[in-house]
């Protein structure tokens, strides 16, 4: 694989795991002055697929920091992830 592409997805998932950080960061409010137990449940909901997501992006982004530093362990390799680790609802329960 080309090194500049695991710098490109190295980039993107930190990015994307900043985002989901302020995201979430954004809704806590709403959790906490929810009206009614339905509103608060649906807020709780959305920041816990989040916080998945955020796992996941915590597994993956040490292992491209490999891949972008030692490229040559690609090849041939028995690397630790696979693409279907890249999926957004790996091991959730809304497949």
């Amino acid at each position: 694989m080309d090194d500049h592409l695991f710098h490109e997805l190295h980039t993107l998932f930190k990015r994307t795991k900043s985002s989901i950080e302020t995201f979430v960061h954004m809704l806590e409010p709403a959790v906490d002055n929810a009206t009614t137990e339905k509103e608060r449940l649906y807020f709780h909901h959305i920041i816990e697929e989040e916080e998945e997501r955020l796992k996941r992006l915590e597994e993956l982004i040490p292992q491209l920091e490999e891949l972008t530093e030692q490229p040559s362990r690609v090849e041939g390799s028995s690397s630790k992830w696979t693409v279907g680790d890249l999926r957004s609802n790996k091991g959730g329960s809304h497949e």
